[in-house]
């Protein structure tokens, strides 16, 4: 199921079902990922759950990406149990859970959940369960020990030989994907993950915060058939993006139904100086009885044997 995907799927790998959006940098096994994969690039191999909200390189990564949004470049490790605007952090997150929202600076070297702590990490070490606060201003006493992560330093993960978790949830070609029991088993497996009553995935409640609000992840209901390429899954950061994405990228998403695809500039531009030069007699008309017309014109000045313009004489007179 292609459904709504565009961009370059070049070095891609795996079951589409369940992804949208524009594909052009992502590499590696998507298998078990849903969502808009627009502004995402890298190496997706080891990923899974919902990229929407996601940019930027995701390449050293594996784990759950549901609760997880913005800006991944400069980050690597394990996403799962991970909450929030990751924007302006960087750095090995596999010991990191919790909300990381309003952190920033590399997070190698920490541990522990970080669900009420802000500031600075780049100089921090240690574990952040018990700690409140600005992280940047404490001192190192005030952070147990570091407890590193089960995905601490990840070199190339053989993810599909062993997964870190009970991949079938993440399985878009699961036909009981969107139901009640796999969605609650997507969210079982991710500390920052909770179902809701209205079968959504959304930010576990003791990890929720106030200043980033994330809207609930929906499942595909058609991730993985043939009706996903009708009405692939809704954009949970912005809701006006989804089927009509190619139709925004050829220049047909607005209300006219007849809009063709827009001109590209260059060419556009190439068009009105011709139109122009016809205009303004760039391209000379052809003089009134200038023979154009003719099919013989131009013929007297060529030297075809047996083509020529005298009479001929049949008497026999001009022969000697």
């Amino acid at each position: 199921n292609m459904g709504p995907v565009m961009g370059d799927m070049g070095p891609m790998m795996g079951d589409m079902g369940g992804c949208y959006g524009d594909m052009t940098g992502c590499e590696g096994d998507v298998t078990h990922m849903t969502g808009d994969f627009g502004p995402v690039n890298g190496d997706m191999t080891g990923c899974c759950g919902d990229v929407t909200g996601c940019q930027g390189n995701m390449g050293p990564m594996m784990g759950d990406c549901s609760m997880v949004a913005g800006n991944m470049d400069g980050c690597q490790g394990d996403m799962t149990n991970i909450a929030g605007d990751m924007g302006p952090v960087n750095g090995d997150c596999s010991s990191v859970s919790g909300d990381v929202t309003g952190m920033q600076g590399d997070m190698t070297g920490c541990s522990g959940d970080m669900t009420g702590c802000i500031g600075d990490m780049t100089a921090v070490n240690g574990d952040m369960t018990d700690f409140q606060g600005d992280c940047g201003a404490a001192s190192p006493n005030d952070f147990g020990d570091f407890a590193a992560g089960p995905a601490m330093d990840m070199g190339p993960a053989d993810f599909a030989g062993n997964p870190p978790m009970n991949m079938e949830p993440f399985d878009t070609g699961n036909p009981n994907f969107a139901s009640q029991e796999m969605t609650e088993a997507r969210a079982e497996v991710n500390d920052a993950a909770a179902m809701n009553d209205q079968g959504q995935i959304e930010v576990a409640p003791q990890m929720a915060n106030a200043d980033f609000q994330m809207e609930p992840v929906s499942p595909n209901m058609a991730a993985g058939t043939p009706e996903g390429a009708a009405q692939p899954a809704t954009d949970t950061m912005n809701p006006n993006v989804g089927m009509d994405a190619m139709d925004q990228a050829f220049g047909a998403g607005n209300d006219d139904p007849n809009a063709g695809m827009d001109i590209n500039p260059a060419d556009a531009a190439l068009g009105a100086a011709m139109d122009s030069a016809m205009d303004q007699g760039g391209a000379p008309m052809p003089e009134p009885n200038s023979g154009m017309d003719d099919p013989n014109a131009g013929m007297d000045g060529m030297d075809v044997p047996g083509m020529d313009d005298d009479p001929q004489d049949d008497s026999g007179s001009d022969i000697a």
